[in-house]
């Protein structure tokens, strides 16, 4: 079994599942995507995050090796990639999500905001791409027990739909915050994405501490043996 697009020759296909000893990829394919559904490596989740009746079985990794976790000062930071076999220029799409854990007594601040990150991509045979830059695609999410403030100050271009929204409403969108972007390929195709946040204790425009960096952990960047 191969993948590929209308928009490459069969000869440019890669293979979606390792070879194996007879004509049984197609079945190999379909059972190791059952395998990961049932295990919960795949999850039932929106698909487009600012719609949040776009439920579909996500393919980024919400558990195991291919998971990226840590958490500082009670911000967990998640991320994973999948392969992008129909976009190669651009490689990888990866998913990012942050939380708080804990109690507000615990991590001493009740909500704190994203302000600034940077990110490290390191691909192999090529030096240290560092990117830094205001929020994520726009979004500046102040988290709280439970989920995120959707308002203004988070959301400032309105790009998060919830029924109700005015410019001066603030809503608690359940769940963590969840974004997702590309990152660049290469000739070898094989690399790692790690970075910081700095979060704002408070809110950006009302902190209540000093601000602090969570840690993105490192995921790999790689063509995986089965391509979905």
């Amino acid at each position: 079994v191969a993948c590929g697009t209308n928009t490459r020759p069969p000869s440019e296909y890669l293979p979606a599942a390792p070879p194996g000893e007879g004509a049984d990829g197609l079945l190999r394919w379909f059972s190791e995507f059952t395998k990961r559904f049932e295990e919960g490596t795949y999850v039932h989740r929106p698909m487009v995050n600012e719609d949040r009746d776009s439920w579909g079985i996500c393919l980024f990794p919400a558990q195991g090796a291919e998971l990226s976790r840590c958490v500082t000062r009670g911000v967990e930071v998640t991320a994973s990639c999948i392969y992008m076999p129909e976009h190669r220029a651009q490689g990888w799409g990866y998913s990012l999500a942050f939380r708080l854990l804990g109690t507000a007594e615990e991590r001493g601040f009740q909500t704190c905001q994203l302000d600034t990150r940077i990110w490290n991509v390191e691909l192999e045979g090529e030096e240290r791409d560092t990117v830094r830059g205001d929020g994520v695609i726009g979004f500046f999410p102040i988290l709280t027990d439970g989920g995120w403030i959707c308002n203004l100050e988070s959301d400032p271009h309105s790009q998060y739909e919830v029924e109700g929204r005015t410019r001066k409403s603030s809503h608690v969108i359940p769940g963590e915050f969840r974004y997702q972007s590309c990152s660049q390929g290469s000739r070898s195709m094989r690399g790692q994405f790690s970075g910081t946040l700095l979060m704002v204790p408070g809110t950006r425009k009302k902190p209540t501490g000093e601000p602090f960096h969570a840690t993105l952990n490192p995921f790999r960047l790689y063509i995986p043996d089965f391509i979905y």
